[in-house]
């Protein structure tokens, strides 16, 4: 039973990652999401405020 406690306490540190190495890969996904939804939100956003009246 011991061992197999000290098992996964091993593997959860070995998860646990440098936020040094975590901050790139956001920094990567926002990048990509953004170039992902942009070219439809952007004419969407166009539309709405060209048809929008103060």
């Amino acid at each position: 039973m011991t061992t197999a406690i000290l098992t996964v306490a091993k593997s959860m540190v070995q998860r646990f990652e440098d936020p040094r190495e975590v901050l790139p890969r956001i920094i990567y996904e926002l990048e990509f999401l953004t170039l992902l939804t942009l070219p439809i939100l952007l004419p969407i956003g166009i539309m709405c405020l060209a048809t929008w009246k103060l």
